[in-house]
């Protein structure tokens, strides 16, 4: 079916000749595509500005190609994603409606006929109050992600472990005669703890009790060395993580950027210079009777679980140094999110639906709750963009998964913004904000109706109000009868407006509404009610654009389930509202009709030439929203924009 139509008509440029594409095409390699995180001032509370560049298209050309980006590693095109353009080369990615102090994580991505790849991973945090983490004493951190890790941004500084049992604050001048955990500041003085955190020893760090909050461990080799890595090697990696300013490091702090976040610190140790620089790790414990506390604000030194290696950072360079150290010393610690866990709650906004000049109902799908349990959730909405919970909101109770609220008491004809909210233990997360018009007094309450008594829902989709029905009037505005021609040859012999249900079976119009040729949309009469219009493909535009681009916009534009599409209706979520139908099409050159369950072909007013103009697609067979190039005589279904 698919090559006859393409033989016999124009319509199916897009959807229906897809498939015969080369199939040994080469997806983009991964080593061809690279991600730039963003530089700090091209980040704010809700946008981030990055780079990518894609030097190879493995051999076909590159169709899109963009960033992806998500709230937990390794995003996909099933994500949010911010087309740039096509081909290969440099291009830079706005991504905007982000959540304030969250952080994400992105990938450039390319595609061709063979499929998509992505370049590296890189992660990034907007601006506004960050993440947080807390202990069993209530010290509160700051979290930072750098590469696929996420680290706390402070040395520890509980006294208690997990359960909150109490750790010994052991004096000094016993800690190399202890075989049990414990903990102290440096010099024993408290205000020391609070600015460079407390110093433990290998058994605090390995108690069965748990030294790291819910979530979180204290890293291992590995771990440590994966950091290192990110960040360039030895020689490079301790600059990147040592805090800049010379206020808690002795000059000169050589090298010392601290562009991974990561703010070390120089705490200091108590310990032996012998046994810290000489035994070796399986020395026991009992050795250096004489431990004294040493390097405070001259090197930074933090424990790994392997026994008992730690790593250190000094002033005088940008090395980070791997070291034996005694069990019985007292070093920094720093934890690590276990790699099962993310920090940020991951939630959507639901689109708006059932809109009247008062009422809206949204809501939210919370997937993950992040580091704690949700405790409050719901929707916040403004007439002002990015609402919080300090704008109007409605509560819809606590945990993760999908809720509802019915949003009342709005102003007709205004534009609202809507954020799904979730609280835990670390703070608020907002989802991407989704906006909504209420209908103005003439605007039927959600609904509008034609010249026959036909009504129709409609559904606001970003900026725009639509139709959710496929138009059925048999006549125009003035309620002057639209031609209603059923001959074949008569059919393709028109340069005038137009109607027909589909074989003629006016049962079909009832689901799928009727097709209506070119000159009938563009008829100086108006086929759209008062107050509405058949849409350019500029105004197609706009609304692929908002759901995300014309790879994805088809799946959320289309019916669910297969009561009206052929299976197997690929991606179809209608997650916009728009509810989009297969009402197929009837030919220009011989009248003959197909595609009804599988197609939905949709007119635009934007003219191509003398004959053609440009008509919107959605199949059964993928999400895209696809545009074609179509004769003006071809049969198509209408959905009309409000004004």
């Amino acid at each position: 079916m698919k090559k006859r139509i393409c033989s016999i008509a124009l319509i199916l440029i897009f959807a229906a000749c897809k498939k015969s594409e080369p199939i040994d095409t080469v997806v983009p390699d991964f080593e061809n595509i690279t991600t730039t995180a963003p530089a700090p001032s091209a980040t704010t509370l809700t946008t981030a500005a990055i780079d990518g560049n894609i030097r190879s298209d493995g051999g076909y050309p590159i169709t899109e190609r963009g960033i992806v980006y998500h709230t937990s590693p390794d995003p996909t095109i099933a994500n949010d994603r911010v087309p740039s353009g096509a081909g290969t080369g440099a291009f830079t990615s706005i991504l905007t409606d982000l959540s304030e102090g969250i952080i994400y994580y992105a990938r450039s991505y390319a595609t061709n006929s063979a499929g998509t790849e992505y370049g590296n991973q890189i992660s990034f945090s907007t601006l506004g109050k960050p993440p947080t983490v807390t202990d069993c004493d209530g010290n509160i951190y700051h979290l930072v992600a750098i590469g696929s890790q996420v680290w706390l941004a402070e040395n520890l500084k509980t006294t208690k472990y997990r359960d909150c049992t109490p750790i010994p604050n052991a004096a000094y001048n016993i800690w190399s005669t202890l075989t049990t955990g414990a903990r102290t500041s440096y010099n024993s003085t408290g205000v020391n703890a609070g600015t460079y955190g407390q110093l433990y020893n290998w058994y605090a760090v390995t108690n069965s009790h748990s030294l790291a909050p819910l979530g979180w461990h204290v890293p291992n080799d590995p771990d440590w060395i994966t950091l290192i890595n990110y960040l360039g090697g030895t020689s490079k990696a301790g600059g990147k993580l040592k805090e800049e300013s010379s206020l808690n490091w002795e000059s000169p702090n050589k090298g010392a950027t601290n562009s991974s976040g990561f703010t070390g610190r120089p705490g200091g140790y108590l310990g032996s210079d012998y046994f810290r620089f000489t035994l070796p790790y399986n020395s026991p414990p009992g050795h250096g009777l004489n431990f004294l506390f040493s390097n405070l604000y001259r090197s930074g030194s933090w424990w790994s679980t392997d026994p008992p290696w730690f790593f250190s950072l000094t002033y005088s360079g940008s090395t980070i140094y791997k070291l034996f150290g005694d069990v019985t010393a007292g070093f920094s610690v720093r934890c690590l999110l276990n790699a099962n866990l993310q920090v940020n709650i991951e939630l959507k906004t639901t689109i708006a639906s059932s809109i009247t000049q008062t009422t809206a109902v949204s809501g939210g799908n919370i997937t993950n709750s992040g580091l704690g349990p949700i405790t409050a959730r719901g929707v916040c909405y403004n007439t002002s963009p990015n609402p919080t919970k300090v704008n109007s909101i409605v509560p819809s109770g606590t945990g993760t998964g999908i809720f509802t609220t019915n949003i009342t008491g709005l102003i007709p004809a205004t534009t609202y913004y809507v954020r799904a909210y979730a609280t835990n233990s670390g703070g608020t997360a907002y989802g991407k904000q989704i906006i909504f018009s209420t209908p103005s007094g003439g605007g039927g309450g959600g609904t509008v109706t034609d010249c026959d008594g036909n009504i129709y829902n409609t559904v606001t989709i970003g900026t725009q109000t639509w139709m959710v029905e496929n138009l059925m009037t048999t006549k125009y505005r003035d309620c002057t009868p639209i031609s209603n021609v059923t001959d074949n040859t008569a059919w393709g012999l028109l340069s005038t407006g137009a109607y027909v249900n589909y074989n003629n079976d006016a049962t079909n119009a009832t689901t799928y509404g009727r097709l209506y040729n070119w000159y009938a949309i563009t008829d100086v009469r108006n086929i759209a009610p008062v107050g509405w219009h058949i849409p350019s493909d500029a105004e197609w535009a706009t609304l692929s654009t908002y759901l995300g681009g014309d790879v994805i916009a088809g799946g959320k534009m289309k019916e669910s389930g297969l009561t009206h599409w052929l299976s197997p209706n690929t991606g179809a979520t209608n997650s916009s509202g728009f509810t989009g139908l297969p009402g197929g099409y009837r030919s220009s050159v011989n009248g003959t009709y197909g595609n009804i369950f599988n197609y939905a072909y949709l007119w635009s007013t934007t003219e191509t030439s003398t004959f053609g103009a440009l008509a919107k697609v959605l199949w059964s067979g993928n999400s895209d929203l696809g545009v074609l190039n179509s004769n003006k005589r071809l049969g198509l279904s209408v959905r009309c924009l409000k004004d």
